[in-house]
């Protein structure tokens, strides 16, 4: 957001500092996320337009070159880091262009995921009846606020409280690019990114200044009563959610206050970290530990590697016919141990199988595992291979 208002601000006062300050927010953001690469897509295309409308082609061209080289200037160690680990620049994104390492289930960009099956270049762009019919609760800013399935997908109220009003007070043309910028981006995010809010917050940063802009009207607005009920209604808001803001993070005061320390807090909140800190303090630093049913690996300080994620999983069991097939690709992974969920939550059992209850899994347990750690929610357990066994014997 502060990137695309830099360059906004250059237009309206050019300058060479504006113009270094918006490329290296664009750098700032590009090496946030590799999304935020569309900050500078779009910002050197701004400059390049409006530099050559004003001073001419030769000008044009200077001014893009200073702000793609203040935005790549940042984010370029972070591109050529990844191009030596992985052989791709922007990993895993657009792999099948740069030929990079492969990635269980790759994101792709521009992928049409959410469009009709079928559909290609031109044709998928637009968006039929049926399918905003189909997609519409899964995409609908009501739903968003009122019925979220999952806090990720949950987004405030301001939004479609306010966000409407744009209707009555916009008045400039500033306004209406803003709402048309705003549809835009929303059209495109959930027609060919993904329809949970999480991954357009940019659209909400600039939604948050359209609400801006009507709040601002209401508190000014000639009729009294107006005024009066927005900010009773605002100041109640406000204070609900800092009410909100208390209960959800209640439960860290005691050790931000003292009261309680680190560790403690950790054992009773992170429900693997008592196995963690076992592996930590116990396994050799050349272990590497297969993570199974788990994503939460930040308190492992050993290596580790997400074992059948749906999309970052190094392996797919389905591959493998026996345990002994199985046991040659951990081998080549060099794994050590396995620290395994006991009970897989139902929601999950359609990413991950149910390990002990699983007779190939279990098949390959009671050759090939031995537990060293255990606990109520997680096992840790050493991987045994054949010349292994050999050499205990």
């Amino acid at each position: 957001f502060m990137a695309f208002w830099a360059v906004c601000r250059w237009v309206g006062r050019p300058s060479l500092q504006a113009l270094i300050l918006a490329g290296v927010l664009a750098g700032l953001a590009a090496g946030t996320k590799h999304p935020g690469a569309v900050t500078f897509v779009i910002g050197a295309g701004a400059v390049f337009v409006v530099s050559t409308r004003v001073n001419g082609w030769t000008k044009g061209v200077i001014d893009t070159v200073v702000y793609l080289s203040a935005a790549l200037l940042l984010v370029a160690p972070w591109y050529v880091r990844s191009y030596l680990a992985a052989g791709n620049p922007i990993w895993p994104l657009a792999n099948d262009l740069f030929g990079g390492l492969p990635f269980n289930q790759a994101p792709k960009v521009i992928s049409n995921s959410s469009a009709t099956p079928g559909q290609q270049g031109f044709e998928a762009l637009v968006i039929s009846v049926d399918w905003l019919t189909r997609k519409w609760p899964a995409m609908s800013p009501w739903n968003w606020t009122f019925n979220p399935s999952g806090w990720q997908k949950a987004i405030g109220v301001y939004f479609v409280a306010l966000v409407p009003g744009i209707l009555l007070y916009a008045r400039s043309k500033r306004h209406f690019l803003l709402i048309g910028s705003c549809a835009a981006y929303y059209l495109l995010l959930i027609r060919f990114l993904h329809t949970n809010p999480r991954y357009g917050l940019v659209l909400f940063a600039f939604l948050a200044v359209v609400c801006g802009v009507v709040a601002e009207r209401l508190r000014t607005s000639g009729m009294r009563l107006t005024r009066v009920v927005f900010m009773c209604v605002f100041l109640v808001g406000a204070g609900l959610n800092i009410t909100w803001a208390y209960v959800m993070t209640e439960s860290v005061f005691p050790v931000a206050l003292g009261g309680e320390s680190r560790e403690g807090y950790l054992t009773k909140n992170v429900s693997n970290y008592r196995m963690f800190q076992y592996a930590n303090s116990h396994l050799p630093e050349s272990s590497v530990i297969l993570l199974q049913g788990i994503v939460k690996g930040y308190y492992c300080d050993r290596q580790y590697l997400w074992g059948d994620h749906p999309y970052t999983g190094v392996i797919d069991y389905d591959d493998y016919d026996s345990p002994e097939q199985l046991l040659k690709r951990f081998d080549e992974l060099d794994i050590t141990h396995v620290a395994r969920m006991i009970r897989i939550p139902k929601f999950r059992l359609a990413f991950y199988p149910q390990y002990f209850m699983d007779e190939f899994h279990e098949a390959f347990r009671s050759r090939y595992m031995k537990p060293v750690y255990w606990d109520e929610s997680y096992v840790l357990f050493e991987v045994n291979y054949p010349e292994q066994q050999a050499a205990t014997n």
